[in-house]
């Protein structure tokens, strides 16, 4: 019994012990809340005393900190504290003062406390009747206070931290998203992020392009619809990159070199297959100019936004990109421009084919860049008397092939090829092709006969191929079919179209003849253009023929049965053909050379070992090795065809 009253006694005094501090939290809540109206009805009271002079900012703080404490100790559960905040109005009576910012400086608290608040705290305050309308209350005095003069950077700032809490709120339950469209056109956080997505404060910018990335990612139907229909989003993101672009040279003319090897450095990564080494030009990569890596930076952002919305929303984004700064900006410079002018045009071109991961924004940069006024102009310059300006544009074509989208090659080469039957009698099996291939150099002028590199062609062919594959897997995958697109398909084929989605189709749903091993000529600007630029392998740059090489076996490692079957034939306009051609010019003229042969392996050794060989024929012998080392990565191209490698 004694035992019993000892216990009961220290169960009261623990009870007791425990008692006030159950009841401090609440007691403190209500005390600090008091204090808060208590200091701002003093400060209405006496003007001449600001809120920063009061510790009523301290008493917001202490506030959050009360509820935090409490929902940590309930583990997410609504507690007293929380529960007479709302019975209380106390988030009202805040956005109220907010709103009309009496007395002065109790707005910036204000928004401040909210965002502490909403960042925090793992309840859905949002969905609570006695929140929602006070946050919209208060977005929209935010919207209202963008255009006011007197709004200080501080308080955008605090603004746009406020509008990123909320969205933080909405990604995690966006089922609430639409509480804040107004009148089904004006999604609040958007707007408000949109108003300040260009702002010369930086870390409002950066706010409102982190708020500008949920809106725009939110799977929210009605939203989705107002940032195609109404909101400013899309052209507020191309005015941004209009004003940093406009911050960067326009011409060679305008820059410095090193200005000029910095980007270069940047539109030649990664890298070419090792034999293709730029070896006169070395780059340097150091950080870039503060103006380009800003305007990278939003590069990116624009992006990451296109790579992650809904695909209307994507689609929006690459209308702006491509309305209003592509065509603004590079058209004119691109067709009329001086020299210099489309050098530089072109080259940032290249960087954003090397640099965009959205699938639209690639199609945006393709389809202007081959337009009606701009691709014949692109396509002209590969062949412009000014070797830089080709180089350049070269450098284009081979990065935007290496994209694998389908309008690029659709408009570049598979738009010109049509079904021919008489091409069959021209046709190589591909032992064939592989052994004209070996006979291009002769064996006595050969400066590298070890298998060794062979093999390495070949696993890179096996990989590039694959990776073509992968890439073009959405738009084309080889049909097994020898028919394509005719007024006269038979039953069958059009049982095999319908089974094979993948495979390339026009609008009638009729199989292109690129996807198919279909007998066919091939012809276009563009290629005619690469063709004749190769004709001229002996008399031209080195760095032309490393391009115009590169891009060649570019195409022929697209999952076009047509094509390679075309090019690698006896038809009087392929590439084997002209490969004859310069195999008999080499002949001819190594004739006219002493020592050839010894010269040809001593160039050979010296261009391996990284220096810089000196003869007055050094272009000659270049492109003799060139041509040994491209016609290996031919055969190689042709051998994973043959033997179907990247299929296994």
């Amino acid at each position: 019994m004694a035992m019993y009253r000892v216990w009961k006694a220290a169960q009261s005094a623990l009870s007791e012990a425990l008692a006030p501090a159950q009841r401090s939290g609440l007691e403190e809540f209500k005390e600090q809340w008091k204090h808060i109206s208590d200091l701002i009805v003093y400060c209405e009271q006496h003007e001449e005393t600001h809120v920063a002079e009061t510790t009523l900012g301290k008493c917001m703080d202490r506030l959050v900190e009360l509820l935090m404490a409490e929902e940590e100790a309930l583990e997410g559960e609504t507690g007293p504290c929380m529960e007479y905040m709302y019975s209380q109005d106390i988030l009202k009576i805040l956005v109220s003062i907010g709103e009309t910012d009496v007395p002065a400086g109790t707005r910036l608290l204000t928004l401040k406390m909210l965002t502490r608040l909403l960042g925090s705290t793992r309840q859905r305050m949002l969905a609570h009747r006695c929140v929602f309308p006070h946050v919209v209350s208060l977005l929209q005095a935010c919207i209202r206070l963008v255009d006011d003069p007197d709004t200080t950077g501080e308080l955008t700032c605090a603004m746009m931290r406020f509008n990123c809490a909320v969205c933080g709120k909405l990604n995690d339950d966006p089922n609430f998203s639409d509480l804040f469209i107004i009148q089904g056109v004006n999604f609040l956080p958007l707007t408000l992020a949109t108003q300040l997505i260009g702002s010369a404060h930086a870390e409002t910018s950066r706010l409102a392009h982190e708020t500008a990335a949920l809106c725009a990612t939110l799977d929210v139907p009605a939203l989705e619809s107002i940032i195609i229909n109404h909101s400013k989003l899309p052209s507020a993101l191309m005015d941004v990159l209009l004003a940093l672009y406009a911050e960067l040279p326009q011409s060679i003319s305008e820059s410095d070199a090193r200005f000029i090897d910095t980007l270069s450095a940047f539109t030649s990564r990664p890298p070419l297959f090792s034999w293709r080494q730029r070896r006169s030009l070395e780059y340097d990569a150091a950080v870039p100019f503060k103006a380009l890596a800003a305007f990278l930076e939003e590069l990116n952002f624009v992006d990451h936004i296109a790579s992650n919305c809904t695909e209307r929303v994507a689609q929006a984004i690459q209308v702006s990109f491509a309305d209003r700064f592509l065509q603004p900006v590079f058209e004119a410079k691109l067709v009329q421009g001086s020299e210099g002018a489309a050098d530089m045009a072109t080259s940032y071109l290249t960087l954003f084919v090397q640099y965009l991961k959205s699938p639209h924004l690639l199609d945006g940069v393709s389809e202007f860049s081959l337009s009606e006024k701009v691709g014949p102009a692109l396509i002209a310059r590969c062949d412009d008397m000014s070797d830089q300006l080709s180089l350049t544009t070269l450098l284009f074509f081979l990065k935007l092939l290496s994209r694998y989208r389908r309008h690029s090659f659709h408009f570049l080469v598979g738009q010109h090829m049509r079904r021919d039957a008489a091409v069959t009698a021209s046709l190589l099996t591909p032992r064939q092709t592989t052994d004209r291939l070996a006979e291009l150099v002769p064996a006595h002028l050969c400066t590298d006969p070890n298998e060794e590199g062979t093999r390495l062609h070949f696993e890179t062919a096996v990989n590039a191929m694959r990776l073509a594959a992968e890439g073009c897997a959405e738009w084309m995958s080889p049909s097994d079919s020898d028919d394509a697109d005719d007024d006269d398909d038979d039953d069958g084929d059009e049982t095999q179209n319908e089974n094979d989605d993948n495979t390339a189709q026009d609008d009638t749903g009729a199989v292109l003849v690129y996807a198919t091993r279909a007998p066919c000529v091939c012809g276009g600007p563009f290629l005619q253009t690469l063709l004749s630029r190769l004709s001229r392998l002996f008399d031209q740059t080195h760095d032309i023929n490393l391009l115009v090489t590169a891009i060649i076996t570019s195409l022929l490692e697209y999952p076009s049965p047509a094509l390679r079957q075309f090019l690698f034939s006896s038809h009087p306009d392929s590439l084997l053909t002209l490969l004859d051609k310069l195999s008999g010019e080499l002949v001819a003229r190594a004739s006219r050379r002493d020592n050839a042969e010894e010269k040809l392996r001593l160039f050979r050794s010296e261009m391996s070992s990284g220096r810089q060989p000196s003869d007055d024929y050094a272009s000659f012998y270049e492109a003799v090795i060139l041509l040994e080392e491209f016609a290996k990565e031919l055969s190689a191209v042709a051998l994973v065809d043959a033997n179907n490698v990247i299929l296994s």
